[in-house]
């Protein structure tokens, strides 16, 4: 059987893109680091995407889809159970949705030489 390949970025494709030319960068990009989620459930675990450390700390958090999406609340991704628990660690959080936005986001970072959160 012969498979054809994918002519999309894959959510991991992207993930990978950002991490490696983000250490390129000299920043502390660390991959699908998993916490706890801080409340009563003691299961509750999050996976951040791309977790941004500084001092040996985190300073901020990439959430990365591989395109563009529809969220079904009506505070977007921010109304999401996942939305709701990345917020509650007290750093900036932001969402890159797909290879282009990956592209902007990493020229915007060169640019001012470290992320502008937008907060």
């Amino acid at each position: 059987m012969k498979i054809k390949e994918p002519s999309k970025q894959s959510e991991f494709e992207v993930q990978a893109y950002l991490w490696s030319n983000l250490r390129k960068l000299g920043i502390n990009a660390r991959g699908e680091v998993k916490v706890k989620y801080p409340d009563a459930n003691k299961r509750a675990r999050c996976r951040f995407d791309i977790a941004i450390f500084e001092d040996g700390f985190l300073s901020g958090i990439l959430e990365v889809k591989a395109a563009p999406i529809k969220h079904k609340t009506g505070n977007g991704w921010l109304g999401t159970r996942q939305g709701i628990r990345y917020n509650s660690f007290g750093v900036p959080v932001m969402i890159i949705y797909g290879q282009k936005q990956a592209e902007d986001f990493l020229k915007d970072v060169e640019v001012n030489g470290a992320i502008s959160w937008g907060c």
